[in-house]
């Protein structure tokens, strides 16, 4: 297990991690996408979503041999009922009020799935599947068969239909409307096939959804865009500042240089704190003041680190981290 991890123990047992925030009556609930073939699998976006205050709950899809989808096993949805369990029983506990879920991928077909079945707040997912069987049934991968072999127990036709309807049953029958918001390359396969056809079943089934296509045709580069796209509609959902650097250090420098250090004005009224970081203790906090950048001096060699903080009028706040840098001793001559 690594560090914070739980087991919560339904009819299967569900892998997650829990980080109680400032907010506490709003939690970001994550469930992950596919990871590398051969590799275990992991829990997605927690730097991510690491500045902001609500609480998140990151949920571990480690059923079968490449997950689940948080769905089922041999078309018994256990593993959905005890994942909706969890939610609902953190929810409980710690008096949460709005959900928020999130995820690309496999990630963002739960989230979507999750936030309509059960009446979370909003949905905020990267280039979702639409048609499981149509995704997984392939000559072409046979991890991707052996998924769906987990999930409807085979990989025929009756199997292709039956996961191709799981989603779409859900969003042509629930009464629930969450918020949707979609994110997914202008050029990939997944937007033509997939999200396409998807948006056409929310249409007329009355349900609004804001989508955003990205300047990309590759389903992998949705790892380099869509950490922006969660953390935006983050900040919006919570009513917090923005954060992104403008300015930071972009390498290694030399002891008894200078660096910038800006990040965006999101609104007016906007106040901003910094905290310098060296070999991973804080040696510096400034507090809150209206310019939105900081010049650091660097007087000793060591890893450096700075953490923007932005608060704006609502007394809303968020956090950044930079990038971490060596500062190292100038050449000689």
């Amino acid at each position: 297990m690594i560090k914070g991890e739980s087991v919560f123990k339904g009819e299967v047992d569900v892998k997650h991690l829990f980080k109680q925030g400032e907010d506490s009556d709003v939690m970001a609930v994550v469930f992950s996408g596919f990871s590398t073939e051969g590799k275990p699998p992991l829990y997605n976006y927690i730097r991510t979503l690491e500045g902001f205050t609500c609480s998140t709950l990151f949920i571990l899809d480690d059923f079968g041999c490449r997950g689940s989808y948080y769905l089922c096993k041999q078309r018994d949805f256990s593993i959905e009922r005890s994942v909706i369990s969890l939610i609902n029983k953190i929810a409980e506990e710690k008096g949460i009020k709005k959900i928020i879920s999130c995820g690309s991928s496999k990630g963002g077909y739960a989230s979507l799935y999750y936030a309509i079945k059960y009446g979370f707040d909003a949905a905020i997912c990267g280039s979702p599947q639409y048609y499981l069987g149509d995704y997984l049934i392939s000559t072409k991968n046979q991890s991707m068969n052996e998924v769906a072999k987990f999930m409807s127990g085979g990989c025929f036709q009756n199997d292709k239909l039956f996961l191709n309807s799981i989603l779409r049953d859900v969003i042509l029958n629930s009464q629930n409307k969450p918020e949707l918001y979609i994110h997914l390359g202008e050029g990939e396969i997944h937007y033509t096939h997939h999200v396409k056809p998807m948006i056409e079943d929310l249409k007329s089934s009355g349900r609004e959804y804001k989508l955003d296509l990205g300047p990309y045709s590759s389903h992998a580069e949705v790892a380099k865009f869509f950490p922006e796209f969660l953390r935006k509609n983050i900040s919006r959902k919570l009513n917090s500042p923005y954060v992104i650097f403008e300015e930071q250090a972009k390498s290694d420098i030399y002891k008894g240089a200078s660096c910038l250090f800006q990040v965006n004005k999101d609104r007016e009224g906007d106040l901003y704190a910094w905290y310098i970081y060296k070999d991973g203790e804080i040696i510096e906090r400034r507090m809150y003041e209206e310019s939105p950048e900081t010049l650091v001096n660097f007087h000793d060699t060591g890893e450096y680190m700075v953490k923007a903080f932005v608060r704006n009028k609502h007394k809303r706040k968020t956090s950044l981290k930079s990038s971490s840098f060596q500062v190292k001793e100038a050449p000689s001559g």
